[in-house]
């Protein structure tokens, strides 16, 4: 049985628009995203310390990756909340996010690398009142009262100063 031309040139360029396809298309590689946050920072008022370490399925960091944290409180309209992402090398990533209520907060990280899937990770946190701030307190009497704060301050306050 003899086959015709015209089939062995389309099979070709089948063959050819295959490949072009396979090598011109990038591989999408999933990644992996852990979230530590110490329970110390979640307070109202003040920044919470957050580290991410990204890395791809075989554990390799990932770097300069594009990290966009936001945080919200569920069911509440609220501006966006600041943050700032600072990269500390070999896949790990600092955020620092001013939260400004107690309650219970949504924060989302979204991380897109060259290469990778991006990737979106949702963590619900509790965030509890400053201790050290009365209801009706002032902020310079707050701080006077948090351990290991400077004497200089004080003294400053006593004179009138500050």
């Amino acid at each position: 049985m003899r086959v015709r031309p015209f089939f062995w040139f389309f099979l070709a360029l089948v063959c050819v628009g295959v490949l072009s396809v396979a090598l011109l298309r990038p591989a999408i590689i999933p990644a992996k995203l852990q979230v530590q946050i110490s329970e110390e920072s979640l307070v109202a008022n003040h920044a919470a310390l957050i580290h991410l370490h990204l890395t791809d399925t075989q554990g390799l960091p990932i770097n300069q990756a594009q990290v966009t944290p936001s945080a919200q409180m569920p069911n509440m309209q609220m501006e966006p909340i600041s943050s700032h992402v600072a990269p500390l090398g070999s896949g790990q990533y600092a955020i620092h996010m001013y939260l400004t209520m107690a309650g219970t907060w949504e924060i989302t990280f979204q991380t897109q690398a060259d290469g990778f899937a991006p990737l979106t990770y949702i963590l619900h946190v509790k965030v509890e009142k400053d201790p050290y701030t009365s209801s009706a307190g002032s902020h310079a009497l707050s701080l006077l009262n948090r351990p290991g704060y400077s004497r200089a301050y004080q003294s400053m306050l006593d004179y009138g100063k500050i």
